[in-house]
This record gives structure tokens, C-alpha cells and sequence, in this order.
């Protein structure tokens, strides 16, 4: 196994409305949308489609939704032996609003089945395919998850921490990422490199020394911003896979920064770009960004 990824499946119901609603307040539902989703899941997608392969350790429930992201996984050539099917419990559901306007989105999630994401998962079996893999992510899982992945691999360990930047620093990683309001959480994770999305203001990393990209303008470019959900996701998915295909530190921040810019423009959750997709990009955004670590067969 070379490329592991464990976190969260959910299934997205989307309502878009003419603008998100302050407490107590009403909006009108334009229009309805229904994809698969979850931190975990996104940030697999991602990674599968730019690198080609990944293995996925997560939970669903015996129901039609489980059906559709194992379905959806083995498409993208993510091996699925490693997901367990709970039949007491339904699969995890996600509401997400999203502001045709702006495409800004909040998030009400039913965990379901994600509450089974601890430690039990891990098998001997598992154990042992980790102790080879070249990258582990864990995306919006518990620490205690976490560190079972991490400390049995090798390899580059990403945490997504999420809901649990709280705890982060009690997780053994490589890479934190996070987003504006979570980085509070984990300013004391000494020694650690810090990458933070700053959303239409781009991207930093915080390390042994600090550098940041700006945020795509994307109206520049003649694209107009569709859904801002999943763009973390993506962004951190890519990250991960551009460290996968050899890229340093600042290129892979510079590459997920791409990717991100690439999915808001899309309202697929899971609206991440495949490398031809990227490299098209790229193209047309950075002339000048190095491709050769993406594929030499595409350049």
C-alpha cells in the first residue's frame, strides 16, 4: 500500500439559496442537489484523481449511500477493503447551503456512521500494509485514529484535523491543515509545518520559515465561483498528491492553491481536477509553474 487515506463519508444534500440566513431569519431554496461528500471522502477524491491510486479506511452504514461511494471510489481506482459496513447505523449525511451569489456555504452535518471511526478500524492486517506507505492522511478523525495510522507508517503523515483542532498537537504529523478559524487551536504545535487556507486570499505555510500564495482571481480569467464546498478539501488533497509526485513544500502549496481555485467553479463537492484538468490550468493561470512532477506523459 502505498497511499492511505482515513476520515469521513457523507452523503451531501445541497441547497442553493439566494443568500444564507442569519439566526432566526428565512431564505428561499432555488434549486436542490444531491453528491457524495465528507472531509475524508473529498480529500481521497482529490488525491486519486491527480496521483492515480490511493486506499481509503473509513465507515458507512448498510444503506444505498454506502453502495454509491464505494461505487464512486472504485472508479478512481481507490481500494475500498479497508471500509467497514455498520449495519445498525446509517451512513453519515451532510446539509450544506450555498449562496448562488457568492458561493459561500455552511455546513449541518448527521455523523451516522462516522462515529465509528476509532482505533477498533485498524486491523493487524492494516497494520502491516501501513509500515510500506509512502503518504497518510487522516481527514476530520479523532486523535486517537489519528495516531494509529501515523505511528504504524513511515511515510509523509497529513492531518486534517477539522472538528478536532482542539487536540490537534497531541497528533504525530508531519503536515497540520487547517483553516483560518482552527489555526487558533494549534499555534503551540512546535516544530510542526502549519499549512492554513485563507480562502479567496489563498494559502500560507508555517514552518521552519513561513511563505504564503495569493488567492486565484478567478473573474480575471473569465470563471465565475460556483460552490466554496469541498474547495478545503481539495486543496488539501492535492497537497498531499503534489507531495506524493516529489514537489517541495512551496510548489505543492502553490499547486493546492491551483487545485482549489479550480473546484469553486464547480459545484461538485467532489468537483476537484483530474491532472489533465490541472494541467490545463495551470496552463492558463501559471505558464510558468514546473509540470513535470504532475506527468511527463501530459506536459
Amino acid at each position: 500500500m502505498d497511499y492511505l487515506i482515513t476520515g469521513t463519508l457523507n452523503y451531501d444534500i445541497t441547497l442553493f439559496v439566494t443568500s444564507i440566513p442569519k439566526p432566526g431569519g428565512e431564505t428561499k431554496v432555488t434549486r436542490i442537489k444531491r453528491a457524495l461528500g465528507g472531509k475524508g471522502g473529498n480529500v481521497a477524491s482529490a488525491f486519486a484523481k491527480i496521483v492515480g491510486k490511493a486506499s481509503f479506511l473509513g465507515a458507512l452504514g448498510d444503506d444505498e449511500a454506502a453502495k454509491l461511494h464505494i461505487k464512486y471510489f472504485q472508479s478512481l481506482n481507490i481500494n475500498t477493503e479497508h471500509i467497514k459496513i455498520f449495519k445498525e447505523i446509517e451512513s453519515g449525511t451532510s446539509y450544506v447551503v450555498v449562496d448562488e451569489k457568492s458561493g459561500e456555504n455552511m455546513i449541518i452535518s448527521y455523523p451516522g456512521a462516522n462515529l465509528k471511526l476509532t482505533p477498533d478500524l485498524v486491523d493487524e492486517d492494516l497494520l502491516n500494509e501501513l509500515q510500506t506507505t509512502k503518504i497518510v492522511i487522516s481527514a476530520n478523525v479523532a486523535p486517537e485514529l489519528a495516531n494509529t495510522v501515523f505511528n504504524a507508517s513511515k511515510g509523509i503523515r497529513v492531518y486534517i484535523p477539522a472538528t478536532y483542532a482542539k487536540s490537534a498537537c497531541s497528533v504525530n504529523a508531519d503536515y497540520f491543515i487547517v483553516n483560518e478559524s482552527e489555526s487558533e487551536f494549534i499555534k503551540g504545535c512546535i516544530g510542526r509545518k502549519i499549512i492554513r487556507t485563507l480562502g479567496k486570499k489563498g494559502a500560507e505555510l508555517i514552518g521552519e520559515r513561513k511563505f504564503r500564495v495569493e488567492g486565484v482571481n478567478l473573474e480575471k480569467i473569465g470563471l465565475k465561483p460556483q460552490s466554496s464546498a469541498g474547495a478545503g478539501d481539495a486543496f488539501a488533497g492535492a497537497f498531499a498528491a503534489a507531495l506524493a509526485l516529489g514537489y517541495n513544500d512551496e510548489d505543492s502549496l502553490k499547486l493546492a492553491n491551483y487545485a482549489a481555485a479550480y473546484k469553486v467553479v464547480h459545484e461538485d463537492p467532489r468537483g476537484s481536477p483530474t491532472r489533465e484538468d490541472l494541467i490545463k490550468f495551470l496552463r492558463e493561470v501559471d505558464p510558468q509553474f514546473n509540470l513535470e512532477g504532475l506527468s511527463a506523459s501530459l506536459v
